[in-house]
């Protein structure tokens, strides 16, 4: 009798660590995560991931930079990296992103740029040719012909 609970309890444990660990955690702070993005992902990337958009929306430019450069695994992932930049964006407001944008290198407000823009195309309620409109400071910092940066 106790052998059998003893193997009822080790099968549920193991059932439960299966569920939670193969459990898709596709949404992070009310945030959708794009499934080609997730799938590409491990376990391990797809945690860190979630948190640089935690810092990020804490107003962390380090966690921004990084989330920039964070490797999307290419096509339909990188379009959801930026579709997560769009909301993030829009989450945390046009002054308080367009002031961590303000630090970025060159090179990092490129790569920012361009996955907004894949973001503002893909899946954003926000039409390309409105971002301007909602996010002047944002997008005014990421399109100035300046040499500044890191």
């Amino acid at each position: 009798m106790l052998r059998k609970r003893f193997l009822f309890f080790i099968s549920t444990l193991v059932v439960g660590l299966l569920g939670f660990f193969a459990a898709p955690r596709d949404t992070a702070l009310g945030i959708p995560i794009g499934g080609t993005l997730y799938a590409s992902q491990s376990v391990f990337d797809n945690f860190q991931y979630r948190l640089l958009m935690k810092k990020t929306l804490n107003g962390d430019a380090g966690a921004l930079e990084s989330l920039v450069k964070f490797d999307c695994g290419g096509g339909g992932g990188c379009y959801d990296h930026g579709e997560v930049l769009v909301q993030l964006l829009s989450k945390a407001g046009d002054v308080k992103f367009s002031s961590m944008v303000s630090g970025l290198s060159t090179e990092t407000k490129y790569e920012l740029r361009s996955l907004l823009a894949a973001g503002f195309e893909y899946g954003s309620s926000v039409q390309p040719s409105d971002s301007e409109v909602r996010f002047p400071m944002t997008i005014g910092s990421l399109t100035a012909r300046e040499s500044g940066g890191r």
